[in-house]
């Protein structure tokens, strides 16, 4: 009986975890993207906030939906928001008509994966050329904020 308690409380624990991280990732981001909003250095610092909101939120959105994220644009943004509620929902920049996540550019946010695993987040900068990573790509890892990765839909234990 108390295998079960701890188990929940872990549970419970992580998503306070992944909360906390989530907003102070937006927090500081918020703070770090004030300025001229028409200068390439502004963009760009909107685009990290958005990435990095987006894998704090990936966390939350993990551990709620019990799976691993897909690696497929449009389902991402499906698993994505299906189970974050209004306070812990980011106002993703989704394109209208291909209903693909952009960056503030316009060009698509790019999924990276492993094999069947989500791994990373990027945008391929002002130039909208994906240079893999290089020149004035940005790319946000999940690792980088600690947030595991594992086979898309994969349930967890």
């Amino acid at each position: 009986m108390s295998n079960i308690f701890s188990r929940v409380k872990r549970r419970h624990l992580a998503l306070l975890a992944a909360g906390v991280m989530s907003v102070a990732c937006s927090l500081s981001c918020r703070r770090e993207v004030s300025g001229n909003h028409n200068t390439t250095g502004y963009r760009r610092k909107q685009a990290r906030s958005v990435l990095v909101s987006m894998v704090g939120r990936t966390g939350i959105a993990r551990l709620k939906n019990r799976t691993y994220p897909p690696c497929d644009s449009l389902a991402y943004v499906k698993w994505l928001t299906r189970v974050l509620t209004d306070e812990n929902r980011y106002v993703f920049p989704i394109d209208e008509s291909t209903g693909k996540l952009v960056d503030p550019w316009g060009n698509a946010i790019i999924l990276i994966s492993e094999g069947d695993s989500l791994v990373a987040l990027a945008s391929s900068g002002q130039n909208g050329t994906w240079e893999t990573g290089e020149n004035d790509d940005l790319v946000v890892t999940f690792k980088e904020f600690e947030v595991p990765t594992g086979p898309a839909g994969t349930r967890l234990p």
